[in-house]
């Protein structure tokens, strides 16, 4: 098979690389953009694309996580670090969401990088070390993207065009084909085609004829079990783009790239003995200085509701308090004390993702607690701090209101919050509320207090069937 003819069949390419258990990059110069698809050991690892709008920014853009503003203050934010890295550290996304949303993202790169015409493409051998970056590597799941992708793909044609071509193209399956695809979500139709499958080779057409599937289905049943280890080609060439290629057989690759063990350390270098010296006379002794306290780091930064704060001393990290209980005495109230107190004392030090993870975990111990009101009010302090997660603010705002309906707190954030994002009446009208309920909180004086009086315009009625019908049929010029 030549160069040219494998540039339009990436499904048959990924079962060949998975085969022979390639390390390198993929490079596919498309008609929207270049796409780089990342392999160690045969599996997928990465995937990263310059087509427009496949860039993880962009695409948490559309998905809301984002918006401009606040996109490009993280890519000013360079500090040595990655983009996903920094998205946590704002806490704008979890570590398990953040690689839920690179994980939609590769499959979108991929099932468009199955979808459009292939003008270039080039292999790159790289070992682990090499041009693939271990920065790149995160969990990616080959199995799930590969089964998920594949059942996407909307046009087969040219695929099975491949295959009835290459007539001495011949697969074979190991014995236990179908109790390793247990963990995939197979119809009856496929559990069938799978029983035709094992140590006799079957090719395109025979298969197609024993199951009685279309060839779109066969084929793409075919392309799926190939690039899962689930079928090895053992007739005819195989379709790689390597310039070396391996020896063809069947191959388990692991699902993590495997690293080169560590060096072992040189041994200790030995000293000769040293001369005893002579033992001097003891001298007398000096009373030591009086030990001086440290004091506690202040915790003015921190504001709570109503001046309350339950945490007492900050200075001190209460994972490590030695006079903590054990976590198996705890109630939950007391759980949900100490996660709040150990927020604050991250949150002091600029651990902000962390501060978040805690305190949504006090607010699912404790729901409707003491603890949990103050979580919910922090919470959204926290969350206000970034124009993304603006949203979010507010629905913390809101869980608080719920938990104290007569707390003026609440109502004074979600006044503030508005007037960062324009709102002067609702900024208004929040912040009367919040007066009302405690009247020694703090207006700002840009606050203009008058647009609280400011009725809400009622909205229009919509027109009834009968209106419309005669707006559609009345001719031109009459009402």
């Amino acid at each position: 098979m030549t160069e040219g003819q494998t540039r339009q069949f990436l499904p048959a390419l990924m079962g060949s690389l998975r085969q022979e258990a390639q390390d390198g990059v993929l490079v596919l110069e498309q008609n929207d953009g270049i796409r780089h698809l990342y392999w160690v050991n045969g599996n997928l690892v990465y995937l990263k694309s310059e087509a427009a709008g496949e860039q993880f920014g962009n695409y948490l853009i559309r998905q809301g996580v984002l918006d401009w503003d606040a996109l490009q203050e993280l890519l000013a934010d360079q500090q040595g670090t990655r983009f996903g890295d920094r998205l946590v550290k704002w806490g704008l996304l979890s570590e398990q969401e953040r690689d839920d949303h690179l994980y939609r993202l590769m499959r979108q790169i991929l099932l468009h990088a199955m979808e459009h015409p292939i003008e270039e493409m080039r292999w790159e051998e790289a070992p682990v070390g090499g041009q693939l970056d271990l920065d790149l590597y995160f969990p990616l799941d080959y199995r799930r993207m590969v089964w998920e992708t594949f059942l996407d793909l909307a046009n087969l044609s040219d695929v099975c065009d491949l295959f009835r071509t290459s007539t001495d193209w011949r697969w074979e399956a190991p014995p236990d084909l179908l109790d390793s695809l247990k963990d995939l979500p197979l119809t009856p139709q496929m559990a069938y085609a799978l029983t035709f499958l094992g140590k006799d080779p079957v090719g395109f057409e025979t298969l197609v004829s024993l199951t009685g599937m279309a060839e779109e289905d066969s084929a793409r049943l075919i392309v799926t079990l190939w690039a899962l280890s689930g079928l090895n080609l053992s007739k005819g060439e195989m379709p790689s783009p390597a310039r070396r290629r391996k020896p063809s057989q069947p191959i388990t690759p692991t699902m993590v790239p495997i690293l080169p063990p560590l060096s072992p350390l040189p041994p200790p270098a030995t000293k000769p003995p040293e001369a005893k010296a002579p033992v001097a006379p003891p001298a007398p002794a000096v009373p030591a200085p009086p030990m001086q306290v440290r004091p506690p780091v202040p915790a003015a930064k921190i504001q709570l509701a109503d001046g309350l704060d339950p945490t007492g001393d900050l200075g001190t990290d209460p994972d490590t308090d030695p006079g903590a209980p054990t976590e198996e005495s705890l109630t939950p109230q007391q759980s949900a004390l100490k996660l709040f107190k150990r927020a604050k004392y991250l949150l002091i030090q600029d651990r902000t993702s962390e501060t978040v993870r805690l305190l949504e975990e006090v607010v699912k111990i404790d729901p409707e607690g003491p603890m949990s009101y103050e979580a919910w009010l922090l919470l959204g302090r926290v969350r206000m701090a970034n124009p993304a997660w603006s949203r979010r603010a507010l629905e913390a705002m809101q869980c608080a209101n719920k938990l104290r309906p007569n707390a003026g707190e609440p109502f004074a954030l979600m006044g503030e919050l508005y007037l960062r994002k324009g709102f002067k009446v609702e900024a208004a009208r929040n912040y009367r509320k919040s007066i009302e309920l405690n009247p020694l909180i703090n207006v700002p004086p840009e606050v203009d207090m008058t647009l609280a009086e400011q009725e809400p315009e009622a909205p229009k009625p919509e027109p009834s069937v009968w209106q419309r019908m005669r707006s559609w049929f009345a001719p031109a010029g009459n009402s």
